[in-house]
């Protein structure tokens, strides 16, 4: 009891151990908006590489908002509320405002996910890990390939 208490962050194997799998209607979705949002950059016909990297912020931070309104509709969940800020703790769920905080200048796929996991399964740090790091992993693969394991985070 007192190591369930006290064991904030799972390992990596805790993580793998039961990662997520998004469903195949959550997978074609994923992939749709993939397609549909580096389209909103004024200039996006110009981009030789129209990847994430490339895009102004506030074209990642409308599409993140769209992916977790396309997740929790497929999950069939109440859309959590979204904004950022330039707190300099992070990225955040709150659960008394049911409400996602990115850092501003940080937007990111992959902690907008995790976050979305704990709007989702609660402050169980194992499950929003495991779901966040398992759409990422189905979803994102070339991404996932580029992250190293610091911990229980993926990281660039």
């Amino acid at each position: 009891m007192i190591e369930k208490l006290t064991k904030k962050y799972p390992t990596k194997e805790e993580v793998l151990a039961n990662l997520y799998t998004p469903s195949t209607e959550e997978t074609k979705e994923i992939e749709r908006w993939k397609q549909a949002w580096y389209k909103r950059s004024p200039n996006y016909q110009q981009l030789t590489k129209p990847g994430w990297r490339n895009q102004p912020e506030w074209i990642k931070w409308q599409a993140l908002a769209d992916l977790i309104t396309i997740i929790c509709t497929t999950k069939e969940v109440t859309a959590p509320g979204f904004e950022h800020d330039n707190s300099e703790i992070g990225w955040r769920y709150n659960q008394t405002t049911q409400t996602i905080i990115g850092l501003r200048g940080r937007p990111s796929i992959i902690s907008c996910l995790h976050e979305l996991g704990h709007h989702i399964y609660g402050p169980d740090e194992t499950q929003a890990c495991q779901f966040s790091i398992g759409i990422f992993k189905t979803c994102f693969p070339k991404g996932f390939s580029n992250l190293k394991w610091e911990g229980h985070k993926l990281t660039t």
